[in-house]
């Protein structure tokens, strides 16, 4: 076999066996943060997650790299970039975890599925690549799937006299109610955000990986999210928070760490092989269902019909957009 056919042969095999493994990263990452959001605020937290993260990378670099590999080609270059993508790191992982503090987990987390919207068009914009008529109808159904949580069952926009009308509000007209979800969520529009940093997040660190190798790149956004994060601490006196006690936040904050590591590393490998919008569909199509299962599963949150169409139809619309 020559080294080209090969190579060829490596990232077709490569590529997808990384789609899938930060796919799963990232959906049993979510369930950890969902978990440990309810014990530690949202910064101290984002300095927990991250900082155990930060030995894992290093190690990686500094032994799985060959000597005269692991440095910066452009300095210049890449710090503008890295900066950029690290900016929009802080913003997503702080707004992450105060969206599913507020809001429940299987209303939120669907609306990461406007990643690959949001991917395609920073694609567009920053790496030039053209989306086709199929991923503009796949982003379409995509934003229909998103807003039709809109229109979930809920008890919770009732408070019902004890007539059972009194406290109830007046119904949204049609053509309104499915942005009816981010008066109601305040996680929703939280998780848009999310969604729109993550998918211009991907193609800065597609750029930043052709001046850095990737466990050094990795290693410099989650030291500059943990560095960040944690002189805010210092700053607001509030380091006493970081304080772990109870031997089940240890557990799960292993798990996070070894999620984390998965999902991070096989993400940045992912993306040198397969386009981002592909990579990014793909995490949200198996996020979408592990958001509504284990939400119910875990957290104890209803299984609507709207949620049910809701994971369709977005499933619809990111396989279109894998297509294209």
């Amino acid at each position: 076999m020559t080294p080209a056919l090969l190579a060829t042969t490596t990232a077709l095999v490569l590529g997808p066996l990384m789609v899938l493994a930060t796919s799963a990263g990232w959906s049993g990452l979510d369930v950890i943060r969902k978990e440990l959001s309810g014990r530690f605020a949202p910064v101290p937290l984002i300095v927990l997650l991250n900082l155990g993260l930060l030995p894992t990378f290093a190690a990686w670099w500094w032994f799985g790299v060959p000597a005269g590999e692991g440095g910066v080609s452009d300095p210049g270059a890449y710090a503008l970039v890295a900066g950029g993508a690290l900016a929009l790191q802080i913003i997503a992982n702080l707004t992450f975890l105060l969206a599913v503090r507020v809001s429940p987990f299987s209303l939120t987390i669907p609306f990461l599925s406007l990643t690959p919207v949001f991917a395609t068009i920073a694609g567009r914009l920053i790496l030039a690549e053209q989306p086709r008529a199929v991923q503009i109808g796949g982003m379409v159904l995509v934003v229909l799937g998103a807003l039709t949580l809109g229109l979930s069952e809920d008890a919770g926009d009732s408070d019902e006299g004890e007539d059972g009308e009194a406290g109830k509000p007046e119904p949204w007209p049609w053509y309104v109610r499915p942005l009816q979800i981010f008066a109601r969520e305040p996680g929703a529009w939280m998780m848009t955000l999310v969604a729109a940093c993550w998918g211009a997040t991907a193609s800065l660190d597609k750029i930043a990986l052709g001046y850095a190798s990737l466990p050094l790149h990795a290693l410099t956004q989650v030291g500059g999210v943990t560095l960040a994060a944690a002189l805010w601490l210092v700053i607001r006196g509030r380091t006493a928070e970081l304080k772990v006690s109870e031997a089940r936040d240890f557990r799960w904050l292993g798990l996070a760490i070894v999620f984390g590591t998965l999902a991070i590393g096989a993400q940045l490998l992912a993306i040198q092989h397969v386009m981002i919008s592909m990579v990014e569909t793909c995490k949200r199509a198996i996020g979408l269902a592990s958001a509504v299962v284990l939400g119910r599963l875990m957290f104890g949150e209803a299984v609507t019909s709207a949620k049910i169409v809701a994971v369709v139809v977005m499933a619809a619309g990111v396989a279109l957009i894998s297509s294209g």
